[in-house]
């Protein structure tokens, strides 16, 4: 999906097609299968994408069905904060937190310390999309700075 209809057109134009009319109609071709990948994908698994997890603890993100108009928005979006340890595996369930905007506050008692982790498990809220109640899992790394993604997971249920 990050390719935008004028940059696969102009991918296009490089193969330099002495037909324009073969040129129009590749380019074409290959917005629509385009289209059809991202409606059929990004409809059945959750489609949150881009978290960041700034200073003050709040956590933005994205929804990509929705962004590009193959869905409409959920009514809400859900997010499980645990501690992390890296080492182990093991969590600690430090609060829930939800929104109906593509943002939200964390729990006020996340980890400060330089080297610390956070798993969020965020999922969305759709009658329209049960699909994305499966949450996707991120990771986060406390450094000096702020904090900083370090894995995404993402497991679409299998018939």
């Amino acid at each position: 999906m990050a390719f935008t209809d004028d940059l696969i057109r102009a991918i296009v134009k490089t193969g330099e097609f002495t037909d324009p009319a073969a040129e129009r109609h590749l380019a074409d071709v290959l917005i629509k299968r385009r289209d059809k990948v991202g409606r059929t994908y990004l409809t059945v698994i959750n489609p949150i994408v881009d978290p960041v997890l700034d200073e003050a603890a709040t956590l933005t993100f994205g929804n990509a069905a929705v962004q590009y108009g193959f869905a409409t928005a959920p009514e809400s979006y859900t997010a499980m904060w645990y501690a992390f340890d890296n080492a182990t595996g093991a969590t600690r369930k430090l609060g829930e937190t939800a929104s109906r905007e593509l943002r939200m506050q964390g729990p006020g008692d996340l980890p400060v310390t330089p080297g610390a982790y956070v798993r969020v498990d965020l999922h969305a809220a759709s009658a329209e999309r049960p699909e994305w109640a499966k949450p996707i899992q991120t990771y986060f790394r406390r450094l000096p700075t702020g904090w900083k993604l370090v894995g995404l997971e993402r497991t679409p249920e299998h018939d």
